[in-house]
């Protein structure tokens, strides 16, 4: 049984490893997600489920959006996450505000870490959503675009999955690069492999990271590919 220096000793060492990655995702609850509760569910569980099992330190926030946001937690160790279900996720919003959702979300976050003694090497912001913008009150795609150029400046990296659009055209739209943005069928098999996509991408990601290379990693294809393939 190990004792409590020993029990110290490996989280310095985890700390120090430079392997350390907070997740964010900004998950869409509006009115149009009603009908893939179910699958939202599930690949949302199963996404966190592999991350769980991946080598290396990460910790999560999830904030679930339609007019407003909602916050289910902050900066928590991926394996103390317990399992989405209907009364934790539930589409009952009427509107989408992604542009007011993005910027909160990266704000809270950022405050967060700046009062981390140990911060994170690598901060991925997941997006997630069915549906254009059409709600927001504070902010707009300018100041979406400048608040991820700059974060990317830093070292951040924005992942965009979207339903019913052209999910390449609207994520780059807010300055998020090609290779990590991506398509997905408004239905429950689009839903799956979406969650599946995203996932294998953040496990390639954080094992590259783990490897030390600190270049550009796209998500869903090679930084130098063209063609894109939609789910």
């Amino acid at each position: 049984m190990k004792d409590k220096r020993e029990d110290k000793a490996e989280k310095i060492n985890e700390q120090k490893s430079g392997d350390y990655t907070h997740i964010i995702v900004v998950l869409d609850r509006s009115a149009s997600m009603n009908g893939l509760t179910g699958s939202t569910i599930a690949g949302f569980n199963g996404f966190m489920k592999e991350q769980k099992n991946v080598t290396g330190k990460a910790t999560a926030s999830l904030v679930k959006f339609a007019g407003r946001q909602n916050w289910s937690y902050d900066m928590l160790p991926v394996k103390e996450i317990i399992d989405l279900d209907t009364s934790s996720y539930q589409a009952t919003g009427g509107s989408t505000a992604l542009c007011d959702s993005i910027v909160r979300s990266v704000h809270r976050a950022e405050g967060q870490i700046k009062e981390m003694d140990n911060k994170p090497d690598n901060v991925v912001v997941v997006i997630i959503t069915d549906g254009l913008e059409n709600d927001s009150q504070e902010f707009n795609k300018e100041h979406v675009t400048k608040l991820i150029e700059a974060r990317e400046e830093e070292g951040w990296d924005f992942v965009f999955l979207g339903a019913n659009q052209d999910a390449i055209a609207e994520g780059g739209s807010m300055g998020i690069r090609a290779s990590n943005a991506m398509n997905y069928g408004a239905s429950d098999v689009g839903v799956t492999q979406m969650y599946c996509c995203v996932s294998k991408g953040l496990t390639n990601y954080r094992t590259k990271r783990s490897c030390g290379d600190d270049s550009k990693i796209g998500f869903f294809v090679d930084e130098d590919e063209e063609e894109k393939t939609d789910i």
